[in-house]
């Protein structure tokens, strides 16, 4: 048997994470550090150290994360790739054999690669958040700061978003609530009220 991904897009989603957002952060974070670690004291936030800390971490893990999907990537293959490596396995059940171990070996690797780059990618956002917050984090709680107040609220909030993203699996039916899978699909939404909706079968079971 072929190993196939639960996922159809399951390869697109660390192409995607370490090609195009994961860079971007990284850059900011980067360019924030150097900004804060040049400027004067005097006109920078009051948390400013901690903050450069954050962005620190973020920026490794970012670009672990990068590391990861590439190598996701890589070892993403599926069986039409092994068997146009190897097309004298479709007739040749000895090498049919091998480039299906092959294959298993593959989306091993890919698995493992893809489930450390979205932790680091998750860990990194969720640091890249808590230096964003230090940077906007108030001198003290009072309306005339109800700009800065309101940007702390909604970076704590967005922490809060990520952590129960990274690990929904352990939460439950909340983290299902708020990022639906597999399971969380109802039974009305399978296949045969989808065959009853689909306008070709309505036509063929007419009278």
């Amino acid at each position: 048997m072929w190993n196939i991904p639960a996922v159809a897009g399951q390869a697109e989603s660390p192409r995607t994470l370490g090609g195009v957002v994961t860079p971007v952060l990284a850059g900011f974070a980067l360019a924030t550090v150097a900004l804060l670690v040049s400027g004067d004291p005097q006109f920078l936030p009051r948390l400013h150290e901690p903050a450069v800390l954050a962005f620190v971490v973020a920026v490794g893990l970012l670009l672990a994360a990068m590391q990861f999907s590439s190598a996701s990537v890589r070892y993403a293959s599926r069986p039409t790739d092994r068997l146009d490596l190897v097309p004298e396995a479709r007739i040749d059940i000895d090498k049919l054999n091998f480039v299906r171990n092959a294959q298993h070996r593959d989306r091993y690797l890919e698995d493992v690669y893809y489930d450390r780059a979205r932790y680091t990618y998750n860990l990194g956002l969720m640091a890249f958040l808590v230096g964003l917050g230090l940077i906007v984090w108030p001198d003290s709680l009072t309306w005339s700061n109800w700009a800065r107040v309101g940007s702390a609220a909604v970076v704590v909030l967005s922490v809060i978003v990520e952590l129960i993203w990274t690990f929904s699996t352990g939460l439950g039916c909340v983290g299902r609530w708020l990022f639906p899978d597999y399971e969380s699909v109802p039974k009305t939404a399978l296949s045969a009220d989808l065959a009853a909706a689909d306008p070709a079968v309505k036509s063929v079971s007419l009278p």
